[in-house]
């Protein structure tokens, strides 16, 4: 199995690109389009890299995600 990349952005078509461009590279990609959905699955799985989206329009943004990520690691 390849690393595991979480994609966190609000924007669908840009989920779909990037996941179908990494995937195609052999690496396990998962999709989130809103920081909360990053949390649950950052919490579910062993995840080596975040591409992150810092201008998410959901509650919390990408750079207090990024934050929360940095204190937690």
């Amino acid at each position: 199995m390849g690393r595991q990349i979480l994609i966190v952005d609000d924007e669908p078509y840009i989920l779909r690109i990037l996941s179908f461009k990494l995937r195609r590279e052999g690496f396990s990609v998962f999709e989130a389009d809103s920081a909360e959905a990053a949390e649950s699955l950052i919490g579910a799985h062993e995840i080596d890299l975040v591409l992150l989206d810092v201008a998410l329009a959901t509650p919390t943004n990408g750079f207090d995600l990024a934050a929360k990520l940095r204190r937690n690691a």
